[in-house]
């Protein structure tokens, strides 16, 4: 007797219904290991899809952070022009009240 529990002595077609048996016994745990193969694959793409959802939305996050960023910066050298703007107006509105001033002293200086 050989491992396979097959003698010598047993009849061919003892071996061959024996090999057949074991043959659909490995299809058999073919098809379920495919099955199982399959399943993995079909979650390791689900897993790929929800990568790809999540890597567009931080890619949209992002666009959205640089927009704001942006409008941001914007907004802040928009009120800088505009506070040196009135800084201006109000420096020209004094430089004219000191003319105005020295005018004012000079006449008076010129009657006293």
């Amino acid at each position: 007797m050989d491992d396979s529990g097959l003698s010598v002595s047993t009849p061919r077609h003892v071996c061959q219904c024996q090999c057949s048996a074991l043959i659909a016994d490995l299809r058999k745990e073919l098809k379920g290991d495919l099955r199982i193969l399959k399943d993995d694959m079909d979650q390791i793409e689900h897993g790929m899809q929800v990568v790809k959802a999540e890597i567009q939305i931080m890619k949209n996050d992002l666009k959205s952070t640089e927009m704001n960023t942006t409008m941001g910066l914007q907004n802040l050298e928009s009120g800088i022009v505009e506070q040196v703007e009135t800084m201006n107006a109000h420096l020209n509105s004094v430089r004219i009240a000191a003319a105005k001033s020295q005018t004012a002293k000079e006449c008076c200086l010129r009657y006293v």
